[in-house]
């Protein structure tokens, strides 16, 4: 799958170790690179069905949207768009 994000900001946020580790705390910032490097590998969503994090989709005003568990009540939030 391709990913793309809502920002630059955000983008370069994930792409450094460093702020990662300040934003999110450590167990984060190790897990962030690696649900990212799962859905890049993913050729549909349902193969991320199947991935570590517990996909599920969300209610309300998220709905049409996914979140995937990280630690201490994080979640990574995906849309998907095909």
């Amino acid at each position: 799958m391709e990913i793309v994000f809502t920002s630059e900001r955000l983008a370069k946020l994930l792409q450094s170790k460093k702020e990662l580790t300040r934003t999110y705390g450590p167990d984060n910032a190790a897990l962030i690179p690696r649900r990212l490097d799962n859905l890049r590998f993913a050729r549909n969503l349902e193969i991320v069905l199947t991935l570590p994090g517990r996909l599920h989709e969300l209610k309300g005003d998220r709905a049409g949207t996914f979140a995937m568990d990280l630690k201490h009540g994080y979640r990574l939030i995906l849309r998907p768009t095909e």
